[in-house]
């Protein structure tokens, strides 16, 4: 009978080689998860500027267009307090 004995004896710098390795790799595979976040929130962030029809048309779901509309009122009621407020808005070239 044949019988082979295995060698699990690596050496140090080879753990340590494997340890750095598998930190790399989760490094990489984190920062593509922040990556992905961010892409997906700039691009939430640009469809909130569109008009809650022009999303409703595009097939946005219904969560975005309340977002876009909620803005909208937003915007609408601080113009109109700056309105009532008396605040003047520097012009472009003021």
């Amino acid at each position: 009978m044949n019988t082979t004995t295995l060698n699990l004896y690596r050496p140090r710098w080879q753990r340590a080689a494997d340890l750095i390795a598998a930190a790399g790799r989760a490094l990489r595979a984190a920062w593509q998860r922040h990556r992905e976040r961010r892409i997906a929130q700039h691009d939430i962030e640009i469809a909130l500027q569109l008009d809650e029809h022009m999303l409703r048309d595009m097939g946005a779901p219904p969560w975005l267009q309340d977002q876009a509309r909620a803005r909208r009122e937003q915007r609408g009621f601080d113009l109109e307090l700056r309105h009532i407020r008396g605040w003047v808005d520097p012009g472009r070239y003021d």
